[in-house]
């Protein structure tokens, strides 16, 4: 898998602009490692390859597809606004974070550290260490183990977090867990033509859009051991993105003091006008 290789988000979005501009024209691989990495580079090797592990990116997230024996095209139609992070986050979504097939930890170690409330992953390297031996024993027996999550691998994850929406590096170099981005982008689908939910059908299909946040596929088979979706209480990056959504009126949450709807207690107390920690409805406000 090409998370696995030291594939950098931006620099694809270099390779998915230049693509874009050549579309229509002869577009092979020999073109496109002489455009991005051409052989008059200073300090290029014969394994200087991010070109080619770009390219694999590319292909393996689904944006471009080989259209004979050595000309590359775009597998979707393209959007009339033509923006490649864009194009790169959606083909991540849906073939990384939402397919363990394709990929077996991106989306089941962000589960992780929701299900265990980890406030961040340390960047030392025997508490990194801890962290993914936790990890790792904890796997349901129905996760294969091979090819492991270790150090190396965790940190190329934790780049494509940074990239989606799913979490930020502190001036440490921690990485914080934060589906705020990932969350807002979303609510559309969620919400679909409705204006409003209730609570727990909200977080239903919180789980169906984004399957590694609360109550989705991922989630639930990580999350095996200890049935969270019986307390109804949001995980604390989830309640937390929720408070935070409310605050810049993104979204509104009807918390009437009887509510027995979904908890976000773990989230810290609301800064609003909100009377309990439970929230019976969310409504769509922009």
């Amino acid at each position: 898998m090409f998370i696995d290789n030291p594939t950098i988000p931006v620099r694809l979005e270099v390779l998915i602009d230049v693509a874009y501009l050549m579309r229509g024209r002869s577009f092979s691989k020999d073109t496109i490692l002489e455009l991005l990495q051409p052989s008059g580079l200073p300090d290029l090797s014969e394994d200087s390859n991010q070109a080619a592990h770009h390219l694999r990116a590319a292909e393996e997230l689904r944006i471009l597809s080989r259209e004979d024996a050595s000309n590359f095209r775009f597998t979707m139609s393209l959007p009339t606004s033509f923006n490649a992070r864009d194009i790169i986050v959606k083909a991540f979504e849906e073939n990384v974070l939402g397919n363990p097939d394709v990929e077996p930890w991106a989306g089941r170690f962000y589960s992780f550290l929701l299900i265990q409330r980890q406030d961040m992953v340390p960047s030392g390297d025997s508490s990194t260490e801890a962290l993914l031996t936790r990890f790792r024993e904890g796997l349901p027996h129905t996760v294969s183990p091979a090819n492991p999550l270790n150090k190396t691998k965790l940190r190329n994850h934790l780049r494509w977090y940074q990239y989606v929406g799913l979490g930020w590096f502190d001036p440490a170099t921690n990485f914080v867990p934060d589906p705020t981005p990932r969350i807002e982008r979303a609510l559309k689908l969620i919400f679909g033509k409705s204006k409003s939910l209730e609570s727990t059908k909200f977080i239903r299909q919180l789980g169906r859009t984004c399957p590694e946040l609360d109550t989705g596929d991922i989630f639930t088979e990580i999350a095996a051991a200890a049935d969270l979706s019986a307390e109804r209480t949001c995980t604390r990056a989830v309640a937390i993105a929720l408070r935070v959504l409310e605050r810049s009126k993104r979204i509104r949450l009807a918390c009437p003091e009887d509510s027995t709807g979904w908890s976000l207690k773990l989230g810290g107390q609301a800064r609003t006008s909100t009377q309990s920690d439970r929230f019976d409805r969310i409504e769509l406000l922009a």
